[in-house]
């Protein structure tokens, strides 16, 4: 450097030293005087300008920062100073396409930059761009790229639809002993979806056996498991898992939730403080504990709520969902309903940005059917069917008491509680009935175990029936599918199992609405996370179990009440056995007594005996509901008729899904 130039430099930091000083000192305004002054003089000083752009970023004013710091950005094109400037201002304005822009531009730079590899990968993620993240990914692969983001990889393939192109992947890593945990848990996801859950246990047992210090393996296991409905082999898994990595919140986690599900509620509270205990902030745990837990004011669970909520704003959309439904439920324990009723609005609001609702494609279903098919059309079709009479259908609303109505079946000695099974719709899909063939099969069904298309009706049936008895065995006499959305296939699958039994749960509307809205469910209906879509949905169930009394002969569906339930559950009992042709067993009215898994939003209300505590629940409520009320219209006044004045007069429980 020669004397010049360094007499130069001196100069230049002496003119810029009061900017720096003003800078650090807060003083903002002043700084930004002193920087107008030399750009007077030098309106090209990119040292000043990017000072101003500071200030700017300071004192909050965006746009002007942005247009300074893509000032030097164009003057001195090499310095990516500015560029992690505009960075970090895109990513405070909320704007990923802009932050991926600049941080691509610090990346071609300075392609070693570890953290803005991850940043750009993240940000195509949050943003959905699926293709963006994985061209990104497979361009830069290999060293001195991180290996530990195959998991995004995968998910990229599995949301582009290349389900096998990702276990590939996943199988790949398993056998080169290359897998990062989050490896294998994106794997299951994506295994589910490809229906290759069993073959993906067996890869993870043969990496066990080079690595049984993994307790991922076993987590691996578990939920694959646990997802088959092997929920005692999942069990086994998880505690393994446990044995070898204890501080697991994760695994704590999963093993609370089976535990739930087979009734060990205590158990279940337990594991889910364990979890808590290893990762405080793990909002699914503070939801599904509040569950089983009657807050109250000043008691350590609030006070652990409210502290967590203090942070809302660091969470993903989906944390945050589950942290309003638990506070949702904590205020209401107190009795605070109006912030109860504002942290389950915000809860929707925000579930809502993720999965909006659209009743389109199911009220073109109806409107087809209504067009093309007659009763004559159905009877017809029907007399192609199975002759098994082994199922149950148990259906209706989410919440209108369905696991209720299962669990008191199931109690029989003589019959199988199967869950709810997704398979009605695909059983079905591209079935020939009378003129028309109906697409029943669409996005987010690949995980069925079934694929119909091409079968008879007769072999539709026969299927079906197949499946069932791989899950309950073949000893019993009938077998309860209670999958609440086959209300939209009632007449087609009475087609292909002319003899099955079809029961019809019915409940309050507006108590129906209200618990979906109040109550998160992890496999989402679209439709419970604002009041006015629950209204439209509603409706247009209604109108559904219209046509099919239209279509259907009289007395092929069973329409058993709610209410009735619990004012009288020994008469409806009877008159349900009497339908599904089982003979009586006292043990259907100590259901609650009955062991098996409930993977259902009621799975500790069917553990308990029914009880009459709460009166009209949804009038004090009342008056949150207008969009909802509004929708429901006449068809509240028609409900409330039919019953008479026994809602006003008798208790009512939520032991309903």
């Amino acid at each position: 450097m020669t004397e010049k130039t360094g007499n130069t430099q001196n100069r230049k930091r002496i003119a810029l030293q009061p900017i720096h000083q003003a800078i650090e000192k807060g003083m903002l305004e002043l700084a930004l005087t002193l920087c107008g002054q030399i750009l007077q003089q030098a309106p090209k000083a990119a040292e000043v300008i990017f000072l101003k752009g500071d200030c700017h970023e300071k004192m909050g004013e965006l746009d002007a920062a942005v247009a300074a710091f893509r000032e030097v950005s164009q003057l001195v094109p090499g310095n990516v100073k500015p560029l992690f400037r505009l960075a970090r201002i895109a990513a405070r304005k909320n704007r990923p396409a802009e932050e991926i822009e600049y941080a691509r531009r610090i990346f071609d730079a300075d392609k070693t930059n570890q953290r803005i590899y991850r940043r750009i990968v993240e940000l195509y993620m949050r943003m959905d761009n699926y293709v963006g993240a994985l061209e990104f990914l497979e361009h830069h692969d290999g060293d001195p790229y991180p290996r530990d983001l195959q998991a995004q990889r995968i998910k990229c393939l599995a949301e582009l639809g290349r389900n096998q192109d990702a276990m590939a992947l996943v199988y790949r890593l398993l056998e080169q002993n290359d897998f990062p945990d989050d490896t294998i848990l994106q794997g299951i996801s994506v295994a589910d979806e490809a229906g290759e859950l069993e073959n993906f246990i067996g890869a993870m047992e043969k990496a066990v056996a080079a690595h049984p210090e993994r307790s991922v393996l076993y987590t691996g296991i578990g939920k694959c498991l646990f997802k088959l409905g092997r929920g005692a082999d999942a069990k086994a898994a998880f505690e393994k898992a446990l044995e070898l990595k204890p501080d697991d919140a994760s695994t704590w986690h999963e093993m609370a939730i089976i535990q739930r599900q087979n009734g060990d509620v205590e158990g279940s509270q337990q594991s889910m403080l364990k979890c808590l205990e290893f990762d405080p902030y793990h909002t699914s745990a503070l939801r599904v504990f509040g569950y089983d837990h009657k807050y109250a004011y000043g008691d350590d669970m609030f006070k652990r709520l409210s502290m967590v909520s203090a942070r809302m704003e660091e969470y993903e959309p989906v944390g945050q969902v589950q942290l309003h439904y638990a506070l949702g439920k904590a205020y209401e324990d107190v009795e605070d309903l109006p912030s109860a009723f504002a942290h389950y609005t915000k809860a929707g609001q925000i579930q809502q940005r993720m999965t909006p609702y659209s009743d389109k494609r199911m009220r073109s279903v109806l409107s087809t059917m209504r067009q093309y098919l007659k009763a004559e059309d159905y009877q017809a079709a029907a007399t192609e069917g199975s002759p098994t009479d082994k199922p149950v259908f148990v259906f209706g609303m989410p919440r209108s008491g369905t696991s209720l109505l299962e669990q008191v079946i199931a109690s029989h000695p003589q019959a199988y509680g199967a869950g709810e099974l997704k398979l009605g719709s695909a059983v079905i899909n591209s079935i020939k009935v009378g003129r028309i063939t109906l697409e029943t099969r669409h996005e987010g069904m690949q995980q069925i175990p079934m694929d119909s298309k091409g079968l008879s009706i007769r072999q539709r049936g026969d299927r079906y029936l197949e499946y069932v008895e791989s899950l309950a065995g073949k000893e019993y006499k009938r077998i309860v599918d209670k999958m609440p959305g086959n209300f939209n296939w009632v007449g087609l699958l009475a087609t292909i199992l002319p003899n099955a039994y079809f029961i019809h749960s019915r409940r309050h509307p507006v108590e129906i609405c209200l618990s979906e809205f109040r109550i998160y469910f992890p496999d989402g209906i679209n439709f419970s996370y604002n009041l006015r879509d629950l209204g439209i949905a509603y409706r247009l169930y209604n109108e559904f179990m219209l046509y099919w009394q239209e279509v259907l002969p009289e007395g092929r569906m069973l329409h058993v009440r709610y209410e009735d339930m619990v004012a009288d559950l020994e008469s409806e009992t009877k008159r349900i056995l009497n339908y599904i042709d089982l003979p009586w067993d006292d043990q259907c009215l100590r259901f609650y007594e009955t062991q098996r898994e409930v993977k259902t939003a009621s799975v500790t209300q069917v553990r308990k005996p029914i009880y009459t505590t709460s009166v009209n629940r949804w009038r004090k409520y009342e008056p949150y509901l207008k969009p909802l009320l509004d929708e429901l219209g006449p068809l509240v006044k028609e409900y409330e008729d039919e019953l008479g004045n026994r809602l006003s007069n008798d208790g009512r429980n939520d032991n309903a899904n």
